[in-house]
């Protein structure tokens, strides 16, 4: 049986509808499906949905654009209607913005577990929502986020194995664990529903840096460590995500190792043709230091242990214009585990990124509802940190 694990539901459903009497309303142009970021080369980034791409409906689109399509048909948004005509660029600004859904990235891992002498095939894939100026060929607001699909099997999957499942995963859709059908695009129907879209925003926020402590470097798998730009990304998407769907904001997409107020490439399913899309210089900075992870037997049982899966990280947000800190502390998390005595060979990353996506969602929705419990947990001066995190809320009201 297919699984899937979403990661992002709980935080999507509770984005509720931001409907504004007074909200001007736009025609918004469907621009299609496409792979963006710094993994433009899509063979080594997204290979598996690149070959998709191949695969054609009877009107001759592609599989995946086909169901992307279908989605956005659902949805009723509260102040722009979706068209899928070609915008009119002759027209003014607000006649120019067109919409695209853009894949990052996509990984497959595996984790093998002796006692069941089964495998779990992990499929991690990280999008973005994206609103620009197709004339001039700016940015108006993005929106990401992550899925991770399962699929437990008696062997590793083959390629065509997991090509199989994420294609299953872009049409059908596969098993959540409430047991209901989701397909990929389905966090993009949560999503645009609830967002309410401005042609201009007057302050940006956004991640500009990612730092990687030196503890953390002994549990980052070694595989990894080639690719740090990629992991770098994965973190700041993580944390954006959070952010965005827990406090209904857009931000600026993260891009490692370039200038801020860069810009950022894109390329549309079944074309070779890059267009390199103007990113605003946010105004207020979100800096991740990702200090490191730890694990500890909590507690032991002749058929089970319970380790605690520790992450440890600093988040420090600044208006570089204004030298001003609005916050700049420390937050840790522990995820509890609970697996059967024997097994040898356990994929602790994957656990310690769960671990600091949870910390991700603790720090996101203590924002606004800040409870005594998290700051007590956090650090010794709870006061200290509560009012820095009032500091982060106003930031916040800001960029809405």
């Amino acid at each position: 049986m297919i699984t899937m694990k979403n990661t992002f539901l709980l935080a999507l459903l509770t984005i509720m509808p931001t409907t504004n009497l007074l909200a001007e309303e736009y025609d918004v142009f469907y621009a299609g499906f496409s792979f963006s970021g710094n993994y433009i080369d899509k063979q080594t980034s997204a290979k598996f949905t690149d070959k998709l791409l191949n695969k054609k409906n009877s009107l001759g689109l592609d599989v995946v654009s086909a169901s992307l399509l279908e989605s956005l048909k659902k949805i009723k948004t509260p102040n722009y209607s979706i068209r899928y005509g070609l915008a009119d660029l002759d027209k003014g600004t607000k006649e120019s913005i067109v919409m695209s859904v853009a894949l990052d990235s996509e990984s497959y891992s595996i984790e093998y577990f002796p006692i069941s002498k089964t495998y779990a095939n992990f499929v991690d894939m990280y999008f973005q929502i994206m609103f620009y100026n197709f004339k001039s060929q700016k940015l108006i607001a993005s929106i990401p986020f992550d899925v991770e699909i399962t699929s437990m099997s008696k062997q590793p999957f083959t390629q065509m194995q997991i090509l199989e499942m994420i294609e299953k995963f872009y049409t059908e859709g596969l098993l959540s664990d409430s047991n209901t059908r989701v397909n990929a695009f389905h966090s993009v129907e949560k999503i645009l529903s609830g967002f309410t879209l401005k042609d201009k925003y007057r302050f940006r926020i956004g991640v500009t840096e990612v730092k990687l402590g030196e503890k953390s470097f002994n549990s980052i798998p070694k595989k990894m460590l080639t690719n740090l730009s990629s992991l770098k990304n994965n973190f700041a998407q993580s944390l954006s995500q959070r952010l965005s769907l827990t406090q209904s904001i857009s931000l600026v997409p993260y891009q490692e190792g370039v200038a801020l107020g860069s810009k950022m490439k894109q390329r549309f399913a079944n074309t070779d043709e890059i267009y390199e899309i103007k990113l605003p210089k946010p105004d207020f900075n979100i800096e991740l230091t990702v200090r490191g992870f730890k694990k500890v037997l909590a507690k032991t049982s002749d058929v089970s242990n319970i380790f605690l899966y520790g992450s440890y990280a600093n988040i420090k947000i600044l208006q570089p214009d204004l030298d001003k800190v609005y916050i700049d502390a420390r937050f840790k998390n522990a995820t509890q585990i609970k697996m059967p005595v024997g097994i040898e060979e356990v994929d602790d990353w994957r656990k310690f990124n769960y671990s600091l996506i949870k910390l991700f969602d603790d720090f996101s929705s203590n924002i606004t509802k800040t409870s005594n419990g998290y700051l007590n947990n956090q650090t010794k001066d709870a006061r200290k940190l509560k009012i820095q995190l009032e500091n982060v809320a106003d930031v916040l009201d800001k960029v809405r």
